[in-house]
């Protein structure tokens, strides 16, 4: 009969092993870094027509862009998600802090370095909640203060998340949510030019 203490001692052991293993054997198949999350004025170009006239009105800096980039190790990926919240202060609302929302989801994403989501303010959407107005004036406290938390699933749950800088914990929950208010990639003016850059997206149902 094996000796009890032995049989404890043995258990204390497997139970020290077993707790110092990370929670996940395999390496994660998505990695995101801070550095990947960027939020930036982009600018739309005029379009000439055949009477020499702007078909598209030059907009300048007034579209914003958030773009993700992220990296995935398995040679496919069924699906992956990835959602953004933007901290933005609605100028109809006297500065209230408000948390835009935008999502997309990928399908059959090959190995890569990378892949990037985007999302866009239209000029609209920018003047009212990021914080400068079209002549550059700042819109009460809120010049500076933006930030973006990236979620991205695979298969359903959250493996990797990221604040573009550092801030409260889950700040991204404090405001009034907002949502359809952030284009995805193929609402904007850019998708003709740019769908190669991306994977292939889910189409809604």
């Amino acid at each position: 009969m094996r000796n009890p203490f032995c049989a404890l001692i043995a258990f204390v052991a497997l139970f020290i092993v077993s707790s110092g293993s990370p929670v996940h054997a395999q390496e994660d198949n998505i990695s995101l870094d801070s550095a990947d999350i960027t939020l930036e004025p982009k600018k739309l170009l005029g379009q000439a027509t055949g009477e020499a006239k702007p078909a598209v009105k030059e907009y300048g800096d007034e579209w914003w862009a958030i773009n993700v980039k992220f990296e995935t190790k398995e040679e496919i990926t069924e699906e992956i998600k990835v959602k953004v919240y933007f901290a933005g202060y609605d100028a109809l609302k006297e500065d209230a802090f408000v948390v835009l929302t935008g999502e997309v989801t990928f399908i059959n994403v090959l190995e890569g370095k990378e892949h990037q989501a985007t999302f866009y303010l239209h000029p609209g959407a920018a003047e009212r909640f990021s914080g400068v107005d079209k002549r550059g004036k700042e819109i009460g406290e809120s010049a500076g203060q933006h930030n973006v938390h990236v979620e991205i699933f695979e298969k359903g749950r959250v493996v990797t998340e990221m604040d573009m800088k550092d801030d409260d914990l889950n700040w991204f929950r404090e405001g009034a949510p907002v949502p359809d208010v952030l284009l995805g990639v193929k609402d904007s003016p850019w998708w003709p030019y740019e769908s190669l850059a991306y994977s292939q997206i889910k189409e809604g149902r």
